[in-house]
């Protein structure tokens, strides 16, 4: 597949969340699937992206209802998740990390938007 297919299947995905906040959560489902069939196509073996829009259809299914749908598709991106974590091809990126005691330094940091990625509080 050209590499333009996943540059659609991104823009699928920010429809699809448009979609949900505009309350059109058919919509939102409609192009979530479409995304992750595209992912689907592109990555056979998985991907993040196929994961976070099965995530996309699991909350466009539970704005419509379908809850059992719903739980169905965000488990299963779930699960995808947990595998590529587990087999190391997806690593997430801690940028720093805070005592509980420090939640306000942890906060600020948060809001200044000076990190280059999470922002861990430990209990």
């Amino acid at each position: 597949l050209p590499p333009e297919d996943g540059a659609h299947a991104l823009r699928l995905v920010e429809s699809a969340l448009v979609y949900l906040a505009a309350g059109q959560p058919a919509a939102a489902e409609e192009d979530a699937r479409a995304a992750v069939a595209l992912n689907d196509a592109i990555f056979p073996d998985g991907s993040a992206r196929s994961a976070y829009a099965r995530g996309v259809v699991g909350a466009a299914l539970a704005e419509q209802g379908r809850l059992d749908e719903a739980g169905g598709q965000q488990q299963a991106g779930l699960e995808r998740l947990v595998a590529m974590i587990g087999d190391g091809s997806l690593r997430p990126v801690i940028d720093s990390r805070f005592a509980f005691a420090d939640i306000r330094d942890a906060h600020a940091k948060v809001e200044t938007r000076s990190r280059a990625g999470a922002v861990i509080v430990t209990f």
